[in-house]
């Protein structure tokens, strides 16, 4: 007897899971890794956010290859360890690619920092309160641990991160620590 009609699609389903078990628990581990990550010593350690953005960009095309990627991204470098960067940036552009429609426009400058934008549906407000904590799903969500990940690296960095809704659509940013200028100008 076959759950699923034949060997073949019982299999099939067997294999989906598996590998659904697989991420959930890569994530996992992930996650008690990022405080790892964090605790090292990374006094004065930067990241090329430019690179990381466009090296996610180059591997994520072929996960829907028909959204368009719009970029405006300059030079920009934020204080913290790479690794925890290219998972941050992967977590959201994965997100973005799962509920974009028909593109993603990520911007990158020095005095705002990184935004990536989708003209997927907008989020409701209690998904918005919870957005940024461990097992939330969203509505076509996977297990609930990416936007944490998120979370957790760029508090862990001294960033600001939020998601918003937008006219036609979401938007996520980081943004830079705002910095305060001791020095006053001198007429």
């Amino acid at each position: 007897v076959y759950p699923y009609d034949t060997l073949e699609k019982s299999v099939d389903v067997i294999i989906d899971n598996a590998d659904r078990l697989e991420k959930k628990v890569h994530s996992l581990l992930y996650l008690n890794r990022v405080e790892y990550l964090i605790s090292k010593d990374r006094e004065g350690v930067m990241t090329n956010m430019k690179e990381i953005v466009e090296r996610v960009i180059l591997n994520s095309k072929v996960i829907r290859p028909d959204i368009v990627i719009e970029t405006e991204l300059e030079e920009v470098y934020f204080d913290g360890l790479e690794e925890a960067w290219q998972v941050t940036v992967e977590n959201i552009i994965e997100n973005a690619l799962r509920y974009a429609a028909t593109n993603i426009h990520i911007c990158l400058t020095e005095e705002e920092g990184l935004s990536i934008a989708n003209d997927g549906p907008c989020m409701s407000e209690d998904r918005l309160k919870v957005l940024f904590k461990p097992f939330e799903k969203g509505q076509d969500g996977k297990f609930g641990l990416g936007l944490s990940i998120v979370s957790k690296v760029v508090k862990a960095n001294n960033y600001d991160v939020s998601g918003e809704n937008t006219s036609d659509g979401v938007i996520f940013r980081i943004n830079r620590p705002k910095r305060k200028n001791n020095r006053e100008k001198v007429r």
